[in-house]
């Protein structure tokens, strides 16, 4: 399914494959949302073609770049990664939740040497410089050293763990690029927080969502 699905998008069978499961781009959205309505759900599974949306154009037209520099970044900093296209994966012993990361990462030097890479170009930060991003108030906060850290409540923390917690691996790359600027925070899975993430996730989908494609399927 993996290898069969590595066009993402542009596959029908990563289509199919999202149609009834769970994925990691909407585990923050879950997590972070208590009560649902009929229309929320139908927003949820709903396929949206948002090629029209400027905002995203943008972030599908610069994820090379920022996978080409996040390369060279981390050459420099010795760590030679590979960076290699995936498709969506499906936990064997959870097959009702899914992750497509926008790529796979080989680092020789860690113990293990396989992680996810999860790629943010935010349209709101085109125009800004390096110097600026340390001033902006987004979901990347920087500590008295300018060490980037993703906000944990943030959805994207919930993407990129679910992430790792489907593909079974113990680190993350996540990538905020710009045309002037790069961040890049290397994230450890803690199986701690993947355990409570899956408990309420498996509620969700056995309570939530599977109740309402059933109904859907019904009609």
């Amino acid at each position: 399914l993996e290898k069969a699905s590595r066009k993402q998008r542009l596959s029908p069978m990563w289509m199919r494959a999202r149609a009834y499961c769970l994925t990691a781009s909407n585990f923050g959205v879950v997590m972070n949302r208590k009560q649902w309505t009929e229309k929320g759900l139908n927003n949820l599974t709903a396929t949206k073609d948002l090629s029209r949306v400027r905002a995203v154009r943008y972030g599908i037209a610069n994820e090379s770049d920022a996978l080409l520099r996040y390369k060279e970044t981390m050459a420099s900093a010795g760590h030679p990664v590979e960076v290699m296209n995936c498709g969506i994966f499906v936990d064997p012993g959870k097959p009702w939740l899914g992750a497509s990361p926008d790529a796979i990462a080989f680092d020789p030097h860690e113990p293990f040497p396989w992680g996810t890479i999860e790629v943010k170009c935010p349209y709101s930060l085109r125009d800004a410089k390096k110097e600026d991003i340390l001033c902006e108030d987004f979901f990347v906060k920087f500590d008295e050293n300018c060490t980037p850290a993703l906000r944990e409540d943030h959805d994207h923390f919930m993407q990129v763990h679910g992430q790792m917690g489907v593909t079974h691996t113990q680190w993350a790359d996540f990538i905020v690029f710009g045309p002037h600027f790069l961040i890049v925070q290397r994230i450890r899975f803690c199986a701690q927080k993947w355990k409570n993430m899956a408990s309420a996730l498996d509620n969700f989908y056995f309570n939530t969502l599977l109740p309402f494609h059933v109904k859907k399927l019904r009609h």
